[in-house]
């Protein structure tokens, strides 16, 4: 740590720890929803609502679609880390 730092301490310390935490939000909400186990389990309960007719066909197949377009997502990124890491 520079004289600089200390003396902009007082300054920079709040910009710093907002973006930390936005940086926090970010890597929590892109962990929940992409996450396969939660992906499963909006499924299954996508599922359970359009068997006890709460939602459209036409809903269930959209909004299945799109958490299947997730998971496919995540797959494809697993797979090219993993092809990464293989080279």
């Amino acid at each position: 740590m520079n004289l600089l730092d200390i003396l902009f301490f007082p300054f920079t310390a709040p910009v710093n720890g907002t973006i930390w935490a936005i940086q926090q939000i970010e890597k929590r909400a892109y962990a929940e929803m992409y996450d396969p186990d939660m992906l499963r389990a909006e499924l299954l309960q996508l599922r359970i609502s359009y068997e006890r007719n709460m939602i459209s066909q036409e809903e269930y197949d959209q909004k299945s679609q799109e958490i299947w377009d997730r998971l496919n997502l995540l797959t494809d990124e697993e797979g090219d880390n993993n092809a990464d890491a293989a080279d």
